[in-house]
């Protein structure tokens, strides 16, 4: 099963490549010390292995870092379902004082359009300067790639009835 699109965020590998690179950026936090995958590491189930998540200046924040793993199937994002789209949640981090703490949306569009190697990724994924919302849907679109394999259970759920026993 593949996961569902915006039409105005169709995946490309331009797009996959640029939001690959934005997750993986330092320059995304106050203190060039996180990125998204600080909290949502491939290594670690792309979450973190904290019964609570650490956020700026290491603090502890008030919830575990969920999953990156199959959310491009949510219906709503975060634990308590506030971004409707991947597109939507993927900039949030960026901005919240306990996570990230970027001081103004500027601020990230500056650090990201000084940053000589994204001036190219941008134009080949988008046309476009980065701003917020290129920078939301290449992180989603990259967030998009991260699901698990096939399994029994969905062979079972795609007609299968022998996939699974009793």
């Amino acid at each position: 099963i593949s996961p569902e699109y915006p039409v105005d965020n169709i995946p490309t590998p331009d797009r996959i490549n640029l939001g690959r690179h934005l997750y993986f950026d330092l320059r995304l936090s106050r203190d060039r010390s996180m990125s998204c995958a600080t909290c949502h590491s491939p290594t670690k189930g792309w979450a973190d292995s904290s019964p609570r998540a650490v956020g700026f200046a290491k603090t502890e924040l008030g919830r575990h870092s969920p999953t990156v793993l199959n959310t491009a199937f949510n219906t709503a994002q975060f634990w308590d379902g506030r971004a409707a789209t991947l597109e939507a949640q993927a900039v949030g981090p960026i901005m919240a004082a306990g996570e990230m703490n970027m001081p103004s949306e500027e601020e990230v569009i500056n650090t990201i359009r000084n940053a000589p190697e994204y001036k190219s990724l941008f134009q080949a994924a988008y046309g476009v300067e980065p701003s917020m919302e290129t920078i939301g849907k290449a992180i989603a679109a990259f967030e998009r790639t991260i699901v698990s394999g096939p399994s029994r259970f969905d062979d079972y759920v795609g007609g299968n009835k022998s996939a699974l026993n009793e």
